[in-house]
């Protein structure tokens, strides 16, 4: 009963899943590149956790949960259903103040809107590579700044390497902050 119940609904979210990644796939230039191979990454593993999902899953549910209490004596079936169904009675009776709390949710993306931009990243071609060190947590921007100049340094003696640029932290991206333990420097060769 159990896997009857669960099976369609972990099938297809693991399809959209799958699914999802595939327009990445088109990209090109710096994007395809940046991209693709999280892209190739996560659909692969997407896909055999959907075949896992469509054979091995069932079968082990059938063999591992056994005995279990039937839905109306779980005391979390019997609390969830009633809770929901408070909360949404109040949805009619107030509905300015959640059309308000509604409209509150564009604008909490303003403050990440407002950061795009202001990380300068080159444009990577082949035979570029990213290299990002990590030092110890709390390093003084002084030590940082040496560290990083030395790190330069280094690379710029290679005969391979063309240009070197390096930024360390604190910086505010938009996915997390970046900090001042963390160097980045993309090299041209």
């Amino acid at each position: 009963m159990l896997p009857k119940q669960v099976g369609p609904a972990l099938f297809f979210f693991l399809l959209i899943y799958v699914v999802s990644f595939l327009p990445v796939f088109p990209a090109e230039a710096q994007e395809g590149r940046m991209f693709r191979p999280l892209a190739w990454t996560k659909t692969l593993a997407g896909a055999f956790r959907l075949f896992w999902s469509i054979t091995l899953v069932p079968m082990l549910m059938l063999m591992l949960i056994k005995g279990l209490r039937p839905e109306s004596r779980n005391p979390v079936s019997r609390v969830t259903p009633s809770a929901v169904s408070a909360g949404l009675a109040t949805v009619p009776a107030l509905p300015q103040d959640n059309a308000g709390f509604e409209s509150s949710f564009p604008g909490a993306g303003v403050p990440s809107v407002t950061e795009i931009g202001s990380q300068f990243m080159p444009p990577l071609f082949e035979g570029s590579s990213l290299y990002m060190p990590t030092a110890l947590p709390g390093i003084g921007i002084t030590q940082a700044t040496q560290l990083l100049q030395e790190q330069d340094r280094i690379l710029r003696g290679f005969p391979e390497v063309e240009s070197v640029f390096g930024v360390i932290g604190p910086a505010l991206t938009v996915p997390r902050i970046m900090r001042r333990s963390i160097c980045t420097t993309p090299q041209s060769c």
